[in-house]
């Protein structure tokens, strides 16, 4: 009897987990599936696996569309001219949706050239990232280059 029970109750626990696996995402509203996607992405640039991400123009928030943590960000060269492409890091908006350099409390901006195609920098919670004129690649941070010596 008591194998009988042990059996009916590994079988209860497995059909949940088996009914998880598939997800049935037609009966998601585009809100849900929106929400869904953004959870997913961010869950998967938090992973080890994660390489890099294109971030267009745009402005975005630290901590909802790029996760704070130190970064470094790289001109992309898909784009045919460094032309002001470049980026402003700060923590207030003006009303037409831009960074106020006079009124953040950190402000930071980069523009791009041949001679200094990258940088890296600490993003915070709650502060804002502008990229001007052309998207940027971003990958995590993992140090100064080794300059070689001994």
């Amino acid at each position: 009897m008591k194998k009988m029970v042990a059996v009916v109750l590994m079988l209860i626990l497995l059909v949940p987990c088996a009914m998880a696996e598939d997800i049935d995402l037609s009966r998601l509203s585009f809100a849900e599936l929106a929400a869904l996607r953004d959870r997913c992405q961010m869950e998967m640039m938090g992973r080890e696996e994660w390489q890099q991400v294109t971030v267009p123009a745009g402005l975005w928030k630290v901590g909802e569309d790029i996760p704070a943590g130190h970064w470094v960000f790289t001109y992309d060269p898909s784009v045919k001219t460094l032309m002001k492409t470049g980026i402003s890091y700060g923590d207030v908006l003006r009303e037409q949706k831009s960074i106020d350099v006079m009124k953040s409390t950190e402000y930071y901006g980069h523009t791009f050239t041949e001679a200094d195609p990258s940088f890296d920098l600490v993003l915070e919670d709650g502060y804002y990232i502008q990229v001007n004129n052309g998207p940027v690649i971003v990958t995590p941070y993992t140090g100064k280059p080794d300059l070689g010596f001994k």
